[in-house]
């Protein structure tokens, strides 16, 4: 049996798991960034989108300009 303290050993483990939660979460936001890398628009150069000429799902309504 181990000579800690309860209440020092629940805190330690408290501490391991919040850390093993940290690396989750790095984890998780490492997978989420390189997913998103996939659907990233980009450009072959600098420039701004300022108007849209149809939205997703629009083609069956669109209207021809």
């Amino acid at each position: 049996m181990s000579s800690l303290h309860p209440n020092r050993r629940e805190r330690i483990c408290d501490r391991l798991v919040a850390k093993a939660n940290i690396g989750d979460a790095k984890a998780q936001q490492q997978l989420q960034s390189t997913i998103l890398d996939f659907y990233t628009f980009a450009a072959p150069y600098d420039a701004m989108v300022t108007t849209r000429l149809r939205e997703l799902g629009s083609a069956l309504g669109a209207r021809r300009r």
